[in-house]
């Protein structure tokens, strides 16, 4: 994700393709990503991202259910009591909307629900 031309985020994703229901793990880091910025400046969450009978879902996750949970290069991992608690935590929430409605295997593979 960019902001003024300028990357201040990135996330990972897995997920199982047939799952039911669909689920996706993820892990968001938001904070610099210059050329030059250490990992230091920068947090990541875990979240699980579902559907369930009253539409999407995500689910910020403790650091433990991630399995990102020692890539270095995101950032620390935040956990669960941290995250809910952080700053930046509303533009996870929104960088999450946009994976599930701009990533196309997501989007997919989060509307097999429908099938």
């Amino acid at each position: 994700m960019s902001e003024d031309g300028s990357a201040y985020a990135i996330y990972y994703v897995r997920f199982t393709e047939g799952h039911r229901p669909p689920a996706v793990s993820t892990l968001v880091s938001v904070g610099d990503w210059a050329d030059d910025a250490p990992p230091s400046s920068r947090v990541a969450v875990a979240l699980e991202l579902s559907v369930n009978p009253e539409g999407r879902a995500a689910r910020v996750l403790e650091r433990s259910e991630s399995p990102w949970q020692h890539v270095e290069i995101m950032g620390e991992v935040l956990s669960r009591d941290a995250a809910l608690a952080h700053p930046r935590l509303e533009d996870v929430f929104h960088i999450i909307d946009h994976i599930a409605d701009d990533d196309p295997l997501i989007r997919a593979h989060l509307s097999e629900h429908d099938e």
